[in-house]
């Protein structure tokens, strides 16, 4: 038997592994005096990630049926879940959450900065909401029709990826892959 996570379950775990590893950066880069993370508080993080765990799930569980990734560049850490692999072919969605204490990420023009590839090409366009309005803790839902800039299925039964890219956010680019069978 396979455990299905809930989205709402994974979300709960996303944002909980988040505002952790955010803490631990900021904590690090607090004692370094830039924004090298102390490695120090790594193995902190790994064992806090468990911790979010619900008891019936194993972590191979967890990442067997894992649609979301993370990244932290430039004092920025972003979270993209995506939220419906099943249904990608009609659309995708993502929920997106971020991190930062250096600077306001409401200013963000989301659907300027924002590029949705995969096989097929780039997608035609994204829209967003904002789900939490918070200056360093916001978050959002990402919506992409399922069509290229030229007029192609986004997704289609071959496609193997789909890669999702911020471009200068805080002066970097934070991007995400997903492999699909």
């Amino acid at each position: 038997m396979c455990f299905k996570p809930s989205k709402k379950n994974l979300s709960v775990l996303l944002i909980g592994v988040l505002v952790f590893l955010g803490g631990a950066y900021y904590l690090g880069t607090s004692e370094t005096g830039n924004d090298e993370l102390n490695t120090n508080n790594v193995s902190a993080a790994e064992e806090v990630e468990d911790e979010y765990l619900p008891e019936d799930v194993t972590e191979a569980e967890v990442v067997e049926e894992d649609w979301s990734r993370s990244s932290n560049q430039a004092g920025v850490t972003i979270g993209a879940f995506l939220s419906n692999p099943e249904q990608a072919e009609e659309g995708l969605e993502f929920e997106v959450y971020m991190d930062t204490h250096s600077g306001n990420l409401l200013d963000l023009e989301i659907e300027e900065v924002t590029e949705v590839t995969t096989d097929n090409g780039v997608a035609e366009g994204v829209s967003w909401e904002w789900v939490q309005e918070d200056s360093h803790h916001p978050s959002g839902k990402l919506e992409v029709s399922n069509e290229t800039e030229k007029g192609q299925l986004l997704i289609d039964d071959n496609t193997t990826f789909i890669e999702l890219r911020f471009k200068e956010i805080n002066g970097a680019e934070h991007q995400f892959e997903w492999g699909l069978e």
